[in-house]
């Protein structure tokens, strides 16, 4: 079984990726509302901080939890870091033009910013990262 993700189902997996997601996720928001709230930092400034530290524990939870990948972290780091920087540019943007454009609160933005990522992220690394071969 080297090399692959163990034949897990699309629906275990997704239920598994919104756990350890929501994990991810309070640390990242709490990250990200200490910086707005206490060092008055932007929004997507902050987000990108709070995105940025969150996707080391992201990866890790990821990999043992939802993917149960047996992969060469070498392998699957890249991966993973790639699809998540393209997610730290959509989570930033998404956040900047909501908050900067249509003015709404920084926390409504992140929360819809979550959730576009959070389907980019699922995606890419069930058919890229983690893929079963």
């Amino acid at each position: 079984m080297t090399g692959h993700v163990r034949n897990d189902s699309i629906i275990r997996q997704f239920v598994s990726f919104l756990g350890v997601g929501g994990i991810a996720t309070a640390f990242h928001y709490a990250i990200y509302i200490a910086l707005v709230e206490l060092g008055g930092i932007r929004p997507y400034i902050a987000t990108g901080v709070g995105y940025f530290l969150s996707t080391f524990l992201n990866y890790y939870l990821n990999y043992l939890y939802t993917f149960r990948s047996d992969k060469r972290h070498r392998e699957t780091m890249v991966k993973f870091f790639t699809i998540a920087g393209v997610g730290f540019f959509l989570n930033s943007l998404i956040v900047k033009i909501a908050t900067e454009t249509f003015l709404l609160n920084y926390i409504i933005a992140q929360l819809g910013a979550t959730g576009i990522v959070t389907i980019w992220n699922f995606t890419c690394n069930r058919l890229w990262t983690f893929r079963k071969k």
